[in-house]
């Protein structure tokens, strides 16, 4: 989980950001409720 995020998230008709964290390719990045969240490659495991 992060706690901040230099990805703009999806807005309208405005795309949201991709690129990479840690190794993971964001393919996109949403905002529901106040809580920004990012769809990745790959499973992460959280702890």
């Amino acid at each position: 989980m992060l706690d901040k995020t230099y990805f703009y998230p999806e807005s309208g008709r405005q795309p949201s950001d991709t690129g990479i964290i840690d190794g993971f390719k964001v393919y996109k990045v949403y905002e529901e409720n106040d809580v920004i969240y990012h769809v990745v490659d790959k499973c992460v495991k959280i702890t």
